[in-house]
């Protein structure tokens, strides 16, 4: 069948599969997959996923809510703040499983580690001869690789 042809849509679930299954399509969707991708690790108002799981958690002052964290959105504030906090009582375990998912996704792939890649630019470029596009297509590959294994 095709890849993602099951899933309903609303709630994030067409994007999530676009996500996990990245590997399986296109380039030119997996280039727009890439670029979400980023801006969701940049503000979770671009996670619909996310903000559905965690939406008391993004709201509320004692976990993670904007005006408690003083940021604005594009600060990738609130998605930190739902990895920090994942383990304090409280929070529900459908967020935590929501955001340890999105930590996976994100730990194989630099280009959504915004303040390392940042920090890092001219060494990544010189040192280790870093194509954005390219190793952020070799993450997806090995990622999806590494699923597949799991399931096996």
């Amino acid at each position: 069948g095709k890849v993602c042809g099951d899933v309903g849509v609303g709630k994030g679930a067409a994007i999530e599969c676009l996500k996990w299954n990245a590997s399986e399509v296109s380039d030119v969707c997996a280039t727009q997959v890439d670029r979400l991708v980023l801006m969701q690790r940049s503000d979770v108002h671009f996670n619909a996923a996310l903000r559905v799981s965690c939406k008391s958690e993004l709201n509320a002052p004692e976990f993670c809510s904007l005006a408690t964290l003083g940021k604005s959105h594009g600060e990738a504030a609130q998605l930190s703040c739902l990895q920090t906090k994942r383990l304090q009582r409280g929070f529900s375990a459908k967020c935590s499983h929501a955001i340890t998912k999105e930590y996976v996704l994100h730990a194989a792939n630099i280009d959504l580690m915004v303040p390392l890649r940042t920090a890092c630019a001219s060494d990544l470029q010189g040192l280790c001869s870093y194509d954005p596009l390219a190793a952020s297509r070799r993450a997806r590959l090995k990622k999806s690789q590494l699923l597949i294994t799991e399931v096996a």
